[in-house]
């Protein structure tokens, strides 16, 4: 599990990616090379919480867009993050 914390944001844990997980997620955000910059980090965050990557806080839809832009930028970076590193190879 990957953890962050932020001072004005709290807490927030990503789990551990497994295959199923990246295929998944991929399959969720495919076609969204269209969206606005803002569009597209929302629809991340959405995707990562209905498929169970977002292990706190417990994300919805209706939270997702209540929440402030700053903090939605703030969670969709960490995936980000956490989804490069996931396809990381680490040296031998």
């Amino acid at each position: 599990m990957a953890e962050f914390n932020h001072k004005t944001f709290g807490r927030l844990v990503i789990k551990d990616l497994t295959q199923r997980d990246m295929e998944n997620y991929i399959a969720a955000m495919k076609d969204k090379s269209e969206l606005t910059m803002a569009e597209y980090e929302g629809q991340a965050v959405r995707a990562s919480a209905k498929l169970g990557l977002i292990a706190e806080p417990k994300l919805t839809d209706d939270t997702v867009d209540a929440l402030p832009r700053k903090k939605v930028k703030w969670i969709a970076d960490k995936l980000a993050n956490v989804i490069a590193e996931a396809n990381r190879l680490d040296p031998e």
